[in-house]
């Protein structure tokens, strides 16, 4: 949908990654279309400006939250904004190096910080949330089943110092509370989803973001988010309902696109993605 933005103007890409879909838009639209690509994880910019070097101007990285799009692109100028893209959730990069602690598959520091600071974020969070807030999480953004005793295992665990890794956690989950294993996923996937949602505040970053997008797209553009999950994909439809009742935005996609079998064959991780697009039609 972004490859259509013709005229001089930019895109951002809020959630740049590795530079994958940074790179699909420069190919694929105008030498008078630009790039700001954001992302708050300093190794995804660097392997992004590594990636994306052959385009020169064309292109911009900023290490910043997405949630600050509408902020970082009135910095630098980027205007006007003919398109926007938030690809959420985790990055499989992040996934695939125990040492950011994002997966129970392998053993790394309970971290999950998309900063990538370092500080064992995720073990100072749960020591910090009481079992109540713990419970709100679970439900709120796991959508976990009887998230009260879940939580209140977890975090008794905790206190008493019996949990300091990733396969700790995912271990204790699924000795604990095999009854939240759903076909072949893991038990402790959506442990795992709501503690990292709430380590990196990606529900409110997200709610930041679509205030940014009526703030600075222009009459025409087109914004296109890409949700992993029920919680982030029912933010966007509301807003994007609320913004479609009025006269100056159009609804693209009634129902959200789902990727085909062959896609998810290629790509397992892709499986539950939903995509929704909105388009400015004036001012």
């Amino acid at each position: 949908m972004l490859t259509t933005a013709t005229g001089a103007g930019w895109i951002v890409d809020g959630t740049v990654g590795g530079g994958g879909h940074t790179e699909a838009l420069l190919q694929n639209t105008e030498d008078s279309v630009r790039v700001l690509g954001i992302d708050r994880d300093p190794s995804a910019i660097q392997a992004a400006t590594e990636r994306l070097q052959s385009f020169g101007e064309r292109v911009q990285l900023k290490e910043g939250r997405f949630g600050d799009l509408d902020q970082i692109a009135d910095e630098i100028g980027a205007t006007p904004i003919l398109g926007i893209l938030l690809d959420l959730g985790v990055s499989s990069a992040q996934l695939d190096r125990p040492e950011r602690g994002f997966s129970f598959r392998q053993e790394g520091p309970l971290d999950m910080d998309m900063e990538g600071r370092g500080q064992e974020r995720a073990l100072e969070v749960l020591r910090g949330l009481s079992i109540h807030e713990f419970t709100e999480a679970l439900r709120s953004y796991g959508d976990v089943p009887r998230p009260g005793t879940v939580a209140r295992v977890v975090i008794e665990k905790i206190r008493d110092n019996q949990i300091y890794t990733t396969t700790d956690l995912a271990e204790l989950v699924e000795a604990e509370f095999g009854w939240l294993r759903k076909g072949n996923r893991h038990p402790a996937t959506r442990v795992f989803q709501a503690l990292r949602m709430v380590v990196n505040d990606e529900v409110g970053e997200l709610e930041r973001a679509l205030q940014g997008i009526t703030a600075t797209l222009s009459p025409g553009g087109i914004a296109v988010v890409i949700s992993y999950h029920s919680v982030e994909d029912r933010i966007v439809k509301h807003c994007f309902r609320e913004l479609g009742r009025s006269d100056g935005f159009k609804i693209l996609t009634r129902k959200p696109i789902i990727p085909s079998q062959e896609e998810t064959r290629e790509n397992p991780r892709a499986r539950s993605a939903k995509l929704r697009a909105i388009q400015r039609v004036q001012d």
